[in-house]
């Protein structure tokens, strides 16, 4: 039966992402892997330079899933601990207590030894891939610098903090006023039931600094039983990467991590694996009443608004025609589309959207469905083909002539880079 088979398969893919086998299947040679992962890593520092700003959208998730009094008593502890580390200490606070018991929150340190993160597949396999040369250093040192850079790697452990921290205190202010922190939709979708809620709250009432208003200032996991430790660590882990979302092998499959689904889905994977860890996440909790959701969504929808119309005008500065730029991709259409693609659980219904619309209106937009890597192969041969028609016809090139060609370049999506960009293509065009 073709329904069972699926399901096995399914199973089999979970099982050897949980025990690290995936990395180890093998589905092409070495070469065509290296080649693949070089590829990737090159698209990668050409094209999310602004990384970092899409990552800021989940600011919305990471705050709003707890009350307005939870946010203001986390706020003084990361102002605590942002301060110490800019002044080169550690201090035991419970932040870092938080890093270390979650395993989360230092990506910027990690960032240092590898060139995976959570836009671009993240690692699933738990692959160890040996350094690379030659072509593929250079793009694989080329996507560390974009990582940072561009601030997916800072926003990330900013926000990742902000999450942990917020969960915390959750707890610790229910403990103080004698209710759960949230929703029971919510808390099965942590994996906490009543045994473990009870394990955890008692651990944290014994053995945490709790203050009168419900600020943890101390966790002290080594004091807690195992059941409770566990139920919090697991539960907040969890969390934090969905609120500051990470691709999970749930969200995943069989396609999608193959060498040519890594590849082919490069940036959708992201916003495909987002439809189960945002989408069907909120809306199972909105429709069981729980009342968080508008509240999230309401903030991420100000909030990608504003955002989209912001990345228009940082791309249309140094345009020749800037005025006509901002105004059609300010158009009622494009800002819905932009706007929802902002928004981590609608990224998927903006893209469907915006190549819905301009199919309706006549238009060819096909090149949002074009693999990154393709689309830089396309702009590579169209520049060659541009290069041919000067030197044997003296055709000049356009404004977007030269700035498809300069766009081949790594980090030049970074802020700065690309406004300068587009001011070269204006001269060397007009």
């Amino acid at each position: 039966d073709s329904e069972i088979e699926d399901s096995l398969m399914g199973v089999e893919f979970a099982y050897d992402g949980i025990t690290g086998r995936l990395g180890h299947r093998g589905d092409v040679r070495k070469g065509t892997a290296d080649f693949n992962m070089a590829m990737r890593a090159f698209s990668f520092s050409v094209s999310m330079g602004m990384s970092g700003m899409s990552a800021l959208m989940e600011l919305s998730n990471a705050l709003f899933e707890t009350s307005t009094m939870v946010m203001l008593k986390s706020m003084p502890s990361y102002r605590k601990l942002m301060t110490d580390a800019a002044n080169g200490k550690l201090s035991d606070n419970v932040v870092q207590e938080l890093v270390e018991g979650l395993g989360l929150g230092n990506e910027v340190a990690m960032g240092r030894f590898n060139n995976f993160n959570r836009f671009e597949n993240s690692n699933l396999e738990g692959v160890i891939a040996p350094e690379a040369s030659g072509f593929g250093k250079f793009a694989g040192e080329a996507q560390q610098k974009v990582a940072y850079w561009s601030g997916l790697q800072g926003v990330t452990q900013t926000l990742r903090r902000l999450s942990m921290l917020q969960y915390t205190n959750a707890w610790g202010t229910a403990i103080k006023k004698g209710k759960m922190p949230f929703h029971p939709a919510k808390l099965e979708q942590l994996g906490l039931d009543e045994n473990k809620i009870k394990a955890l709250m008692k651990d944290m009432e014994t053995h945490s600094i709790i203050t009168n208003d419900g600020r943890v200032t101390k966790l002290n996991l080594d004091a807690w039983s195992d059941e409770g430790r566990e139920a919090f660590q697991a539960s907040g882990f969890k969390e934090a990467r969905q609120s500051v979302q990470e691709m999970n092998i749930g969200s995943s499959n069989p396609l999608l991590r193959s060498e040519l689904g890594k590849t082919y889905f490069q940036f959708l994977s992201f916003p495909l694996a987002s439809m189960e860890q945002q989408a069907a996440r909120l809306a199972v909790r909105g429709a069981r009443g729980d009342t968080t959701v508008a509240k999230i969504m309401t903030a991420a929808a100000l909030q990608g608004s504003l955002l989209y119309t912001a990345r228009v005008y940082l791309n249309a500065e140094g345009r020749s025609y800037r005025e006509k730029y901002i105004k059609d991709n300010l158009s009622l259409e494009r800002r819905i589309a932009g706007s929802l693609s902002q928004i981590g659980a609608f990224a998927l219904f903006g893209t469907i959207y915006s190549v819905a619309t301009s199919v309706g209106q006549g238009q060819n937009n096909s090149s949002m469905m074009t693999p990154a890597v393709v689309g830089i192969g396309e702009a590579a041969g169209q520049t060659l083909w541009n290069a041919g028609e000067y030197v044997f016809q003296g055709k000049d090139w356009t404004e977007n002539d030269w700035r498809k060609f300069l766009r081949l370049a790594p980090l030049q999506s970074l802020y700065g880079f690309r406004q300068l960009l587009n001011h070269t293509a204006n001269e060397l065009g007009n």
